[in-house]
């Protein structure tokens, strides 16, 4: 669902970007780079997990939510713990990269 929320609006900002707001110097190369990283198989995206998005979770994310949520009486019991990074939250961002990639090229297919 994190992954739904995150990658379609991110594809469709991409794909309105490329076909209508974007400069017209910039769509062919933009979108070749994407059509790119679409054809990088999910399990180097997956890999980019631990590397990139675990450490940048602990250092900045999870801090953060535990300073402004961990006073509320719920949800701070849902937020405590040591920072280490790893979350449902970094997976979906995970998943959603592998998604929007896909999502958009194959909307350029469509094009």
């Amino acid at each position: 669902m994190i992954a739904l929320l995150v990658g379609v609006p991110v594809s469709f900002g991409i794909a309105v970007f490329l076909t209508e707001s974007g400069p017209v110097w910039l769509r062919r190369p933009l979108g070749t780079a994407i059509e790119l990283l679409a054809g990088v198989p999910s399990l180097i995206h997956g890999i980019s997990g631990p590397f990139i998005f675990v450490p940048l979770f602990a250092r900045s994310v999870q801090p953060w939510r535990q300073s402004v949520f961990g006073a509320w009486l719920v949800v701070g019991g849902l937020v405590a713990g040591p920072p280490i990074g790893v979350s449902i939250l970094a997976a979906g961002i995970v998943l959603a990269l592998s998604c929007w990639l896909v999502s958009r090229a194959k909307a350029r297919q469509g094009e």
